[in-house]
């Protein structure tokens, strides 16, 4: 029994194979499903698609074949296609395992044998942060989150700059976007050479804490801190019952009124230090005019 399409994966039960459903009843279909990986490996590169193998609970005994494309112009310089894996996603740690494999380079597929089914996916050694899921010619650059301090809930920003610097027109690439290891967004993009396209993910912090962002390489840490205050109606009208601008009239009681036993002593006296000097000048003038006279 076998279930093939040439464009993305194959799975050969071979005859003799004890093949069972998560029931223990006798297995007589697998599926394949195309998916985006939940989360990016901490050492190599995922190359392609993620093949969600189904049922999940399915076994086999002895393992079966399994064979997965890649495709060349994905490999990152430097990686001999020869080195590639076929790895599987284990989600009770959250990364992926590589399993002996064997590349077909005449048919450009990679082949394992498993007991049960999973996710999986071609991956090329590496270190983590080369560039996951790039194809040869890309770079990205500009990481910006923004805002950086959200409140939880608040939707965020995540812009990234990708450029194209190889010789193929229409060069295909997938770009995902990571927070806290998690895999949030996914584009795909299509650039030729010199083109240059800032991508753009939205992500909304669940709650307020500290978040790292990836996106193929690039890395940024924002942090998020809680939710937004707001007054509540009943302080709002509190505010607009004792807060409300009343202009002065004669009849209110003012600061000047309520210290007029100060001020007008005050002022009587700056306005004798004022008009003394004044009238002793005149005096002197008038004086002079008599004398003149």
């Amino acid at each position: 029994m076998q279930h093939q399409d040439a464009h993305i994966a194959s799975v050969a039960i071979p005859d003799g194979t004890v093949a069972l459903d998560p029931t223990g009843a006798t297995l007589t279909e697998v599926l394949i499903e195309l998916g985006h990986p939940p989360a990016l490996p901490t050492e190599g590169i995922l190359l392609g698609d993620v093949y969600d193998l189904k049922p999940d609970g399915a076994t086999f005994d002895p393992p079966l074949p399994i064979s997965l494309p890649y495709d060349p112009s994905s490999l990152p310089a430097g990686i001999d296609e020869r080195e590639l894996r076929i790895a599987e996603f284990d989600p009770s740690t959250g990364d992926w395992t590589t399993l002996p494999s064997e590349a077909n380079l005449d048919n450009r597929t990679v082949i394992a044998e498993v007991s049960y089914l999973s996710k999986f996916s071609v991956i090329a050694p590496g270190v983590a942060g080369n560039t996951p899921l790039n194809a040869s010619g890309f770079s990205f650059s500009s990481l910006i989150v923004d805002p950086s301090r959200p409140y939880a809930g608040q939707a965020v920003t995540i812009s990234v700059v990708a450029t194209y610097g190889g010789s193929n027109a229409n060069v295909r690439s997938q770009v995902y976007m990571t927070v806290n290891d998690q895999t949030e967004g996914e584009q795909e993009i299509s650039l030729s050479p010199g083109d240059r396209l800032v991508l753009t993910f939205d992500y909304e912090p669940p709650e307020e804490g500290t978040y790292e962002v990836e996106v193929h390489g690039l890395s940024a840490v924002f942090t998020s801190t809680g939710h937004p205050s707001t007054l509540e109606p009943s302080q709002t009208i509190g505010l607009s019952e004792h807060d409300v601008f009343q202009p002065m009239t004669l009849d209110s009681p003012s600061l000047l009124s309520r210290w007029r036993w100060v001020a007008y002593p005050t002022g009587a006296m700056l306005l004798l230090l004022l008009v003394g000097p004044l009238i002793s000048a005149l005096q002197r003038r008038i004086l002079r005019l008599r004398y003149d006279l």
